[in-house]
């Protein structure tokens, strides 16, 4: 059975301290929040089972918790205090630096003076005066059917998974299901478990429950749910004590005194089970496609138009030409100066370099009957083509196309 609960417990102002935090000054009070032990909260049918190794699975969890002057309500009902609306309405601190000393659950609660002032609170001459002041926690528990004793007290259910949501300093008089006098508060505090609401004072049935017109309301409140749940033909079962215990007065009353119209108003009170929300997996990010490859010359043209590899091909043979008839020049003017193999190695417009440092450096005909001379790369007859105009076949391709 899972549940929200508010435990009390006290707060001491007599080890107070000061510390800065998000740039204002706090002051800082030691709490002891839980306490291994039997307690019972008003919200709960019968003492329960508190166990160290359970509140001090993930203490931690507590570090950063909002502190209340009390319980936050809309309405009747008690809520969770970790809401936007709740927050700015009622927070006057946080909860920091929770640890496990031996069976108590210890922590700190930095409280905001201009917070605590904005809510017009004596939370703070109470603590200045060295009073020790009642403190509760909010928490969600898993309550467990499990009947035992502990240190002689018997016990009907033990809390399992507690979840942290709150710390509440309670105004003055207002005492807990684990008081001052029970050895709770700040520096002490204890917690109970269950449902949304506020274990203030003793619950229905609590063994040695100290007389107090509190208390005595919440034991004659409880005599009166079971009396209505015990009815004929009552829709209530025992599990709807939590929401009937939280009602108003005036709701409670309407209750006892029309009993056919019990059936409409519980729809609106007996709270529905929420149905367990699935975990959502995360995404898997999609792998990033991997660059293409620049296609070869050869893939390229084995997808290419006819047109296009005819002048690919046509182009290929005019500069295999020119490039042989470079080749041939520079061999005829610098015939031991390069090899075959250096020569055909050479790109075209090296070779036209190479052609014209040549032909400037060899020797003129003289036809006077002086020496013979060099011809010119003019005079010669096997002067390469120019290399062909690949845009100007493109654009006549496309002349003829359209």
């Amino acid at each position: 059975m899972s549940r929200y609960a508010n435990l009390r417990g006290a707060a001491s102002g007599k080890e107070l301290r000061h510390a800065s935090f998000q740039g204002r000054d706090h002051i800082v009070v030691p709490v002891v929040a839980l306490v291994e032990g039997v307690l019972q909260a008003m919200n709960a049918d019968g003492p329960e089972l508190v166990l160290a190794s359970e509140f001090s699975k993930t203490p931690q969890g507590w570090n950063g918790r909002p502190v209340v002057p009390n319980h936050p309500a809309v309405g009747d009902d008690r809520v969770s205090a970790n809401s936007p609306s709740i927050l700015e309405a009622n927070e006057v601190g946080r909860v920091f630096n929770t640890r496990v000393a031996g069976k108590k659950l210890l922590m700190d609660a930095w409280l905001d003076p201009d917070l605590v002032t904005k809510l017009e609170s004596d939370l703070l001459e109470r603590l200045n005066s060295g009073k020790t002041v009642e403190v509760s926690v909010g928490v969600f528990v898993t309550a467990e059917e499990k009947k035992g004793k502990y240190n002689g007290d018997a016990y009907d259910r033990v809390w399992r998974d507690i979840i942290p949501d709150h710390l509440a300093m309670l105004p003055e008089g207002m005492p807990g299901a684990c008081n001052i006098e029970d050895g709770c508060g700040a520096p002490r505090r204890v917690a109970k478990r269950r449902e949304l609401r506020a274990a203030s004072g003793c619950g229905c049935g609590k063994p040695n429950c100290k007389p107090s017109s509190t208390k005595e309301a919440v034991v004659e409140k409880c005599e009166r749910v079971k009396a209505l749940m015990a009815k004929k033909d009552s829709p209530f079962k025992p599990e709807d004590e939590d929401v009937l215990m939280e009602m108003s007065e005036d709701g409670l009353k309407a209750l006892e005194a029309e009993p056919k119209v019990v059936e409409k108003i519980v729809e609106k009170i007996v709270e529905k089970p929420v149905p367990a929300v699935a975990p959502v997996a995360a995404a898997t990010p999609e792998p990033k496609p991997e660059p293409k490859k620049p296609l070869t010359e050869e893939e390229y043209l084995a997808e290419a138009p006819d047109s296009i590899k005819t002048i690919v091909s046509e182009h290929k043979a005019a500069a295999a030409k020119r490039h042989l008839g470079l080749v041939k020049q520079i061999k005829t003017l610098a015939k031991d100066v390069y090899t075959d193999d250096e020569l055909t190695a050479m790109p075209a417009d090296q070779l036209d370099k190479v052609l014209k440092v040549a032909a400037a450096s060899a020797p003129k005909k003289d036809f006077s009957g002086g020496a013979p001379r060099a011809a010119s790369a003019e005079e010669e007859d096997n002067t390469p083509p120019a290399p062909i105009d690949m845009n100007e076949r493109l654009r006549l391709l496309n002349v003829k196309a359209s």
